[in-house]
């Protein structure tokens, strides 16, 4: 039953309810993403190299605000998951995937703009809102706001929680005798140490965290792709291909091979960067900039770091294996580890352990803030520990329990929480048309 609704939900009526929003704010903006690619630039990782003296003691820095947002983005599904997106989906669901990155980055722009715009000072100095303070602001109630904030903190207990530490527990176990008990105890209490500090803490941890294990996991797929250089023209010719379709024998077009390349690599591209579900505003909401735009390109710079990069070097890692003449396994976990395996040999299960750990403990910190802010709105501020109690115990316990049955609501829950956040942009976009850096007015 619960799978039915999770197909329902994700099902093409989602992918085009998103895509087609995303189509609407990338022409609204003139395709910013695009024309505005310098002044992204240098308003987010230019900005690093600037020196800044202004910031309040209750701000975060934008630094830690992107690392944070990449932490809660960044998990298993940049590893198995496009494992998963090439094997249902073909070479072609890298190029949808891609697709879907450049959509989203103006549907994460809007997201951040409109939280920017509507957040407000807490009763202890810092700042709070998200997604929830602009649909109310979109349809002025908030009942609305009320059923997006329930359902972002039943992902952030599902999705962003438990199903972590369960990879968590799952990577150790295969390559070490371990108690998942003891693992869930030890991500637990570390995970407790993190979030007991807030976003302050909280963010302090990932501008550690993130820049590590990406430079770690993308070095060493970058090592991969250099050894198979003389392929890497057949690859990209394979992806392009197969992403419309176009048999390699007869040079026909299938259609059942677009359909399968589209669904499987525009689902799995929102899935990695999140555009549309709302997080990253809440993340962004307590970043030092006043400056909507610049929260907005910020958002940017994280789907495609996310998605363009980092899914793409994995995505490279294991066409080059499948091109050598590689299996391709049925099983996402066990294709990537052939893949990074037919290089790095006896220390590919070391690898991936460790780099599945890091992200999905980066993710289970960053996703912890997603449902707090979304808690804090539903309870107006009040029992804030009670949900960091919680939502520790809840880590616990993901690495000890089978989570079929959590993986599938967090799908449910992710998708409805798409519809109200949309369609409040879509509202906000006519009521309180956004501006970019680069559009003239």
């Amino acid at each position: 039953m619960l799978d039915k609704i999770s197909s329902y939900v994700w099902s093409s009526w989602m992918l085009g309810f998103i895509l087609c929003f995303g189509i609407y704010i990338s022409v609204r903006s003139g395709f910013f993403q695009i024309t505005g690619f310098r002044t992204i630039f240098k308003s987010t990782f230019g900005s690093l190299l600037q020196k800044k003296d202004n910031r309040q003691s209750k701000d975060i820095s934008q630094f830690r605000v992107f690392c944070t947002t990449l932490a809660a983005t960044m998990g298993t599904g940049n590893i198995v998951g496009v494992a998963s997106a090439i094997i249902l989906g073909g070479a072609g669901a890298v190029f949808w995937m891609w697709i879907s990155a450049f959509i989203g980055m103006m549907v994460v722009y809007a997201e951040n703009y409109y939280g920017n715009v509507h957040r407000t000072r807490d009763r202890d100095g810092t700042w709070c809102g998200g997604a929830m303070n602009y649909i109310k602001a979109a349809f002025s109630n908030r009942t609305v706001p009320a059923v997006y904030a329930c359902l972002c903190v039943a992902a952030a207990f599902g999705m962003g929680n438990m199903v972590q530490t369960n990879s968590i527990s799952s990577s150790i176990t295969s390559q070490f005798r371990a108690d998942p008990l003891i693992i869930g105890a030890v991500a637990a209490f570390i995970c407790g140490l993190a979030i007991i500090g807030g976003i302050k803490r909280i963010s302090a941890m990932t501008s550690v965290i993130i820049p590590v294990i990406s430079v770690f996991y993308i070095s060493a797929s970058l090592i991969i792709v250099i050894k198979n250089a003389g392929i890497i023209p057949d690859i990209f010719k394979k992806i392009f291909t197969e992403a419309f379709g176009i048999q390699a024998v007869s040079g026909g077009i299938c259609g059942a091979v677009i359909k399968s390349a589209v669904s499987t690599g525009l689902r799995r591209g929102i899935f990695s960067n999140e555009a549309g579900l709302g997080t990253s505003a809440m993340i962004h909401t307590s970043g030092e900039s006043s400056d909507p735009r610049i929260q907005g390109m910020w958002g940017i710079a994280e789907v495609f770091c996310d998605t363009i990069i980092c899914c793409t070097a994995t995505a490279l890692v294991i066409l080059s294996y499948i091109c050598r003449g590689g299996n391709m396994d049925s099983d996402a976990a066990v294709l990537v580890i052939s893949s990074f395996g037919s290089q790095f040999g006896k220390l590919t299960g070391i690898f991936i352990c460790i780099s599945v750990s890091v992200f999905a403990f980066a993710t289970l910190i960053g996703w912890s803030h997603c449902g707090e802010s979304a808690f804090r709105y539903l309870s107006r501020g009040k029992y804030i520990y009670l949900y960091r109690f919680f939502y520790c115990l809840a880590a616990a316990a993901g690495a000890v329990l089978k989570l079929s049955t959590v993986w599938t609501l967090s799908d449910i829950f992710n998708g409805l929480m798409i519809i109200p956040n949309i369609c409040a942009l879509f509202v906000l976009s006519l009521k309180e048309p956004f501006t970019c850096p680069c559009k003239k007015h």
